[in-house]
């Protein structure tokens, strides 16, 4: 699945509009019609109603009594995950992939391909390695040490990320396999 297009903020309509411009406006769509405001011996002049309201105002939700446009161009683009969830309709609580799963999954995968995982290699993902190797209340570790010194292995109480989202590890463990071809190839 892919992200949709923004959506329009403003539109202008002709004289002969029929449509409800309340309901666009609850929408989201400012809706800017013609007026005819002067008629001269030069012709008809048509002026747009609420243009003076056109940019919005830093801090204030309204001018003249008309509320200012939807902001659709926030100042910072808002994250997407990187696998949109192809779940039915009325799921009560998806599981949510947020950016420290994204970062975990990751880590279970390069954890599984090479049988251990270091702590240099946790926090290169942007994760401390407190969640991942301390008990937590009554919840037990979820890595013990390995064999060789800075090694962790997984145990039995990983939550199971993979099977959770299997479309972001599979992506994960492709990054992987790139990564490792990069590596040793000549050029």
């Amino acid at each position: 699945m892919q992200a949709q297009a923004a959506r329009p903020r403003a539109g202008t309509v002709a004289e002969t509009f029929k449509g409800d411009p309340r309901m666009l406006n609850m929408l989201g769509v400012r809706v800017i019609a013609p007026r005819l405001s002067r008629m001269s011996s030069q012709g008809e002049e048509y002026t747009f109603d609420e243009f003076h309201n056109v940019l919005e105002a830093r801090g204030s939700t309204a001018s003249y009594g008309y509320e200012y446009m939807f902001d659709w161009n926030p100042a910072e683009r808002c994250r997407l995950p990187p696998v949109l969830q192809d779940l039915p309709a009325a799921v009560p609580s998806p599981v949510k992939i947020s950016p420290w799963k994204e970062s975990a999954i990751k880590v279970v995968a390069l954890m599984r391909r090479q049988g251990f995982v270091t702590a240099k290699q946790i926090t290169s993902h942007g994760m401390g390695m407190t969640a991942w190797t301390q008990p937590k209340g009554m919840k037990q570790a979820w890595l013990r040490k390995g064999a060789a010194r800075g090694q962790w292995v997984e145990t039995e109480h990983m939550p199971p990320f993979d099977i959770q989202h299997p479309e972001l590890y599979q992506m994960a463990l492709k990054a992987l396999d790139e990564e490792a071809e990069n590596q040793f190839s000549l050029v």
